[in-house]
């Protein structure tokens, strides 16, 4: 018997698609986190303004990533009260017609540097069109920070809907740009986001409840040979 684990049922699927369920034994178990190194500020920055952040690190597919819809969402926010933080080595160019203040930050030097970034930043904006089981949602949830996603790969996973973010309709601008617009009218879902973003990883990330889980599945392949 074979063994597979995956992080996120959306791979879950796409194996037993490709790889068939006769003699294979599938697994889902998440990633784990440091949710030390992950954590909510204990000082949030009093801010004047809404920053939004968005990711992309490695080599980028713009159009896996996303960032085509995302410029598009953006295009349609026209406010003096928001800013957009964009995280990796992305061209700047991709982001000169849109009427926002942008800062852009290429590189990271450690974990604590990104966690503050977070802690910075008011809603993740994550519209990649596929994706496994993003450690870039992993980590935001972790540090208490509201996310927009689309209902696509490993996000639905981690984003409870109205619970901890939103997840819109695949490649839906227009759903996506009404929550977001939501999210940035009310401090309070943010709040709620947050608290709830928080509570979900550290029930579900940090490494002794996926050790624990491993070590289950583990001895349970064991005791099947």
């Amino acid at each position: 018997m074979k063994n597979i684990i995956t992080p996120s049922q959306w791979m879950l699927d796409c194996s037993k698609k490709f790889l068939g369920k006769n003699n294979i034994n599938f697994k889902k178990i998440s990633y784990a986190l440091d949710i030390n190194t992950f954590k909510p500020a204990s000082k949030k920055i009093k801010k004047k303004k809404i920053d939004l952040l968005f990711i992309g690190f490695g080599k980028l597919d713009q159009k896996r990533k996303g960032i085509d819809l995302l410029v598009d969402i953006l295009k349609q926010i026209n406010s003096q009260n928001i800013q957009l933080t964009v995280v990796g080595d992305i061209d700047e160019e991709i982001f000169s017609k849109l009427n926002l203040e942008i800062r852009f930050i290429k590189r990271l030097t450690s974990n604590k540097l990104l966690s503050q970034i977070y802690n910075r930043s008011d809603i993740l904006l994550f519209t990649s069109r596929q994706d496994n089981y993003p450690n870039v949602v992993m980590e935001a949830l972790s540090t208490g920070l509201p996310i927009i996603s689309f209902n696509v790969g490993g996000s639905k996973d981690m984003i409870k809907n109205n619970y901890n973010g939103y997840l819109c309709k695949p490649f839906n601008k227009k759903d996506f740009l009404l929550k977001l617009k939501k999210l940035i009218s009310s401090k309070k879902l943010r709040k709620k986001f947050s608290y709830n973003g928080r509570l979900f990883a550290k029930k579900n990330f940090n490494y002794k409840t996926v050790g624990k889980i491993y070590l289950r599945h583990l001895k349970d392949i064991s005791n099947d040979c």
